[in-house]
């Protein structure tokens, strides 16, 4: 949970960079914790909008829907 709440700071400070590098952690660490959806989507828009890795962030996509398949995505 610290992980995480340091990927949000991270986030929510505007450094997305830094965000992305704490949520890859806290997937490596915890890859069906209770946060690993949201994570997977943070990540995802992350990498979509900055022109990162393209294919990671539709895996990532695809993992959060597949995980919570009725849920809000």
């Amino acid at each position: 949970q610290a992980r995480y709440r340091l990927a949000l700071a991270h986030f929510n400070a505007g450094d997305k960079a830094k965000a992305a590098e704490a949520f890859e952690r806290v997937l490596r660490d915890a890859p069906n914790g209770p946060f690993a959806v949201e994570v997977r989507v943070r990540l995802a828009e992350y990498l979509a909008e900055s022109g990162g890795d393209s294919k990671r962030a539709i895996e990532l996509f695809d993992a959060a829907i597949q995980a919570e398949p009725d849920g809000p995505l």
